[in-house]
């Protein structure tokens, strides 16, 4: 879905400024297929654009990607399982198919 005004934002560490920043990611897809685990699988995926290559758009990246997807991936809410959590990141537009078929398989 469209994550446009809907209120859901991601948190992420700044390091550049020392704090803490969110970001709202464009789009949150839910596979149709679950993980190889059997979780269902989720993405967070960006368009990123003219901003591609920025300092703080790679920072961003970087925390999605190495520390926030991992740590909601291994957290329960409640015992409630949340799934798998994968970042994409498409900067190209004619990239958005690959981009999004990897992260559905792996």
């Amino acid at each position: 879905m469209r994550n446009f005004r809907l209120g859901w934002y991601v948190p992420w560490f700044d390091a550049a400024r020392s704090s803490w920043a969110r970001m709202e990611p464009d789009f949150i897809a839910r596979a149709a297929q679950p993980a190889a685990s059997g979780r269902d699988r989720f993405l967070i995926i960006e368009f990123k654009g003219l901003k591609a290559g920025e300092p703080s758009e790679i920072a961003k990246r970087k925390y999605l990607e190495n520390r926030w997807a991992p740590a909601v991936t291994r957290a329960s809410n409640g015992g409630e399982d949340l799934g798998e959590w994968h970042a994409v990141w498409v900067e190209q537009i004619e990239q958005a198919r690959d981009r999004i078929a990897r992260a559905c398989k792996g």
